[in-house]
């Protein structure tokens, strides 16, 4: 049943995740829109737990409480009374049963075959077709089932939770969510809300597991387990981590973002704050770990020319000892462990095509923190991003974020009071595809943006396409290049400019195409080695485009000027620093004068053409991290987009003396490729919620 289909006077809409009842949209994590689908599928019938978790998590171990959070979030999206049910029965001992009947909209209402032109061929044919789909299904599952022998993997919630942590004895697992700390015996479906702690995320476990480390608005708390009491210890902190011992608790400070930054120490109470290691200039530690003696810690780190690396230090920050240096930890969840049999346990970025997908690998060290063995996988899951670690005092049970952002959705609403203000957005691609918007046509009626449709992202091949904002369906305007999805028009609209990819044995080439908008054949506009190069093209300024790339050996990026008709024009500014993303981390003006430039932290630097000079815009928002960025249509602003510290996506319009107005966020969503139509009427921008956000916990491994 993939189609909309009712449930009383409930309209339920599978592809959508969501449920409109009496006028109100509730939206739901997908594994609980599974089980209303299997329920419908079997209405009338009595379908049993055991049945059902088979159906829905096939390919994962998941207890009983799963399944009895995923019916309680579905009667309350339904109005559902679990005593005096209308919708879903419980039958002790046996399962659920769906009560109403189950009308299909009329979309979906099937046709009566005529039987009599039912050859046997066509049933022959179907048979085979069934086998051939049943045989791919099983295949597929097998696949992504993979994993090493006698590792147990299990979910422990429905998702919408965050900062998962296990108990020291492994009894117990603390989140918050948006009510605030939450505690849950790990096998049971008893949840404990801690009073009081609405606004707080979780930091670490104390060791006698009697208390917790929680944040609130940079500040540091004791939160006791048992009653829930609560005193503060300390000002102006990010992320904590607690010793193994409990007696001294590293910490980042709020603006840790920053290259240069630092790994702070201090007492259990908050005193005696010192500098445990300075990262030096161009370098930034990322994350945190204590080895299980406390005597050293690891982290992870970002270096110069986009490399990335695990290391060990003493606790005077000395005697280093870099255990693995890798491109593949750029995207990964920056989280590492520490355990007490030795290995260091981090999640690695899967090669290309897969390289979204996320795994576990180990590595062995000795005891003075230096790797004494090859690194091992430990995993073999497929679609996931896997984040948020921390593990049992044993070092046996390990818990973790299991996320999807495979659908990522364009939305689009009216800017008004100067573009301070966003008008309710509605989404504009409904198909489960990964688009971004790039631009817009330049009479501001189409939206053009690159999709993962021609299989780019677990794929290869990005596509390019054009929607008007009254219409239901994109038509594509050209095919992109393997794994590169940027486009935009040029300034005028006449050029539609892409990006293609040709690899060969031992290079590749990055060109630049040019074709016209209305459609015809490409031509190279001109070449790059990069493939992170990027362009924009000023709104105002006829035939003037900006050339973005890396010069590895400077670490620089070099900006450079072209017109699509005639290519390269010359090199006109370099810079360190501030790179975080490929593609919208920068924004040419509208004029053509200046380049706006994002940071890890709330700053934004302003490069003017003109006289080479460059400025520091502070925004006052709560971003920790501005991640994208567009410049307003007239000039006088700028759309950004990021995360808070504790992760809530939002959605930023600055001005040019860094005052802020919210325009979106969602502590479960993430905002990014904001793009302002030409006439300055509408704002696009890509929204990721997480398509599977659960909790899961892996023993064995």
């Amino acid at each position: 049943m993939s189609g909309e289909f009712r449930v009383g006077p409930s309209l339920v809409q599978p592809s959508l995740n969501s449920i409109i009842h009496n006028g109100k949209t509730a939206r739901l994590e997908p594994k609980v829109m599974e089980v209303l689908v299997y329920l419908a599928e079997h209405q009338g019938q009595v379908v049993s737990k055991e049945q059902l978790m088979r159906a829905v998590w096939a390919e994962t171990f998941v207890s009983d409480d799963v399944l009895t959070r995923c019916i309680s979030e579905l009667r309350k999206a339904l109005e559902d009374d679990a005593k005096e049910p209308h919708v879903i029965q419980t039958i002790p001992k046996k399962g659920y049963r769906l009560m109403p009947t189950v009308l299909m909209s009329a979309v979906e209402q099937p046709r009566k075959p005529n039987r009599r032109k039912v050859s046997a061929y066509a049933v022959l044919a179907a048979a085979l077709l069934i086998v051939t789909l049943a045989a791919f299904g099983w295949l597929a599952r097998r696949v992504r089932a993979l994993r090493r022998p006698g590792l147990i993997v299990r979910q422990l919630t429905p998702g919408g939770v965050g900062d998962p942590f296990i108990s020291p004895d492994g009894n117990y697992l603390a989140y918050c969510n948006d009510d605030g700390i939450s505690l849950q015996p790990i096998g049971t479906g008893e949840i404990r809300l801690l009073s009081g702690t609405k606004g707080f995320c979780m930091a670490d476990w104390f060791p006698d597991g009697a208390s917790l480390a929680a944040t609130r608005d940079h500040e540091l708390w004791v939160v006791s387990a048992l009653t829930g009491a609560m005193r503060k210890i300390a000002d102006n902190i990010g992320h904590a981590w607690v010793s193994p011992d409990g007696t001294r608790i590293a910490f980042f400070r709020p603006e840790a973002w920053v290259e240069g930054n630092a790994i702070w120490v201090m007492d259990a109470d908050g005193e005696n704050q010192h500098i445990l290691a300075k990262a030096e200039a161009g370098e930034l530690f990322e994350s945190f770990a204590w080895a299980p003696n406390g005597q050293r810690f690891i982290d992870h780190k970002y270096r110069p020319n986009e490399e990335f690396a695990i290391e060990t230090r003493d606790l005077h920050g000395a005697q280093l000892a870099v255990i693995l240096s890798d491109p593949r930890l750029a995207a990964s969840d920056k989280d590492v462990l520490w355990l007490p049999d030795g290995r260091i346990v981090y999640a690695l970025d899967e090669p290309a095509p897969r390289e979204q997908d996320n795994n576990f690998w180990a590595v062995q060290v000795d005891s003075s923190g230096r790797a004494s063995g090859r690194p091992t996988q430990i995993t073999n899951f497929a679609g996931d991003v896997l984040t948020g670690f921390s593990a049992s005092r044993d070092g046996k049970r390990l818990v973790f974020t299991r996320e999807d952002y495979t659908n990522v959705a364009i939305y689009v609403g009216e800017l008004e009071a100067n573009g301070t203000r966003l008008k309710q957005p509605q989404r504009l691609t409904i198909n489960n595809w990964v688009d971004w918007p790039t631009g817009w046509s330049s009479d501001s009626q189409s939206v053009l943006f690159v999709s993962s449709r021609g299989g780019g992202l677990r794929g290869r091949g990005w596509e390019v396409f054009k929607q008007g904002l009254n219409e239901l369906t994109a038509g594509k305007l050209s095919v992109g290049a393997e794994e590169y999805p940027w486009a935009t028009f040029s300034s005028e609209g006449r050029w539609l400019l892409f990006w293609a990819v040709t690899r060969g044995k031992d290079r590749f080439l990055v060109r630049l195409m040019r074709q016209p908008a209305s459609g015809g054949t490409p031509e190279v506009v001109l070449t790059s080695n990069q493939l992170t190069a990027s362009h924009q093209c000023a709104l105002r300024r006829p035939n003037f485009c900006i050339l973005e790339e890396q010069d590895p050996g400077r670490n620089e990026r070099v900006f450079s000027a072209f017109d699509p008709s005639r290519g390269r024009t010359g090199e006109i500014k370099r810079m360190t620093g501030g790179f975080i993303a490929p593609y919208a981390w920068w924004s040419l003006s509208p004029d053509g004068t200046r380049i706006a430039v994002a940071q890890r932290k709330p700053t934004i630097r302003i490069l003017d053409l003109k006289t080479g000079t460059e400025q520091n815009l502070t925004a006052k928002t709560e971003m920790a991290v501005i991640h994208k960025i567009a410049w307003s249509s007239d000039g006088k602003s700028l759309f950004t987009s990021g995360w808070s510290e504790e992760g809530t996506g939002m959605l930023v319009n600055v001005d040019m003396q860094g005052n802020t107005h919210l325009l979106q966020q969602d502590s479960h969503a993430w905002f990014g490729f904001p793009a302002p139509s030409p006439d300055g009427q509408h704002l696009a921008f890509a929204n990721a919620k997480t398509v599977e956000s659960n909790v899961a916990m892996m023993e064995n491994f």
